[in-house]
């Protein structure tokens, strides 16, 4: 039997429950903790990228009590200097919200990933989010 490489793989982020505030930043990522505010992804955990490849999709899923429905904008951070945009447009009006993003972003082993949350200047802020996502890696 030889060595077979991996032809994809997945990253998982996840958070505990978390307020969001408005006009903030957050980062999710592989410490399950509440999301991070700051301004470096450094503060949520790194997702570090075992294998060259290709971001081919996110999934998302994030759950809690709704707010109102002002556009929330959501970033792939890679390295904590680039971000790919996922969505301009996510509101938190429903209680869970299941998306999937599909992309083509490079990623060399050794990288890291966060998801960057920048959030409006809410009406009424979402509450008690959990937030949850899988990164899918091909590798071939």
């Amino acid at each position: 039997m030889g060595y077979t490489p991996l032809s994809c793989y997945a990253l998982q982020t996840a958070s505990t429950s978390s307020t969001p505030l408005a006009n903030q930043t957050y980062y999710i990522g592989c410490i399950i903790r509440s999301v991070q505010a700051g301004t470096s992804a450094n503060l949520s955990g790194k997702i570090f990228v075992p294998y060259t490849g290709m971001v081919t999709k996110v999934v998302i899923t994030v759950s809690g009590t709704v707010g109102s429905n002002e556009a929330t904008s959501l970033y792939l951070r890679k390295n904590d200097t680039t971000d790919t945009t996922l969505s301009t447009t996510l509101d938190f009006s429903a209680a869970t919200i299941n998306q999937t993003f599909t992309l083509n972003t490079p990623v060399s082993a050794g990288d890291y990933l966060n998801l960057k949350l920048v959030c409006p200047g809410w009406v009424t802020a979402p509450s008690a989010m959990f937030f949850s996502s899988t990164i899918f890696i091909t590798t071939a």
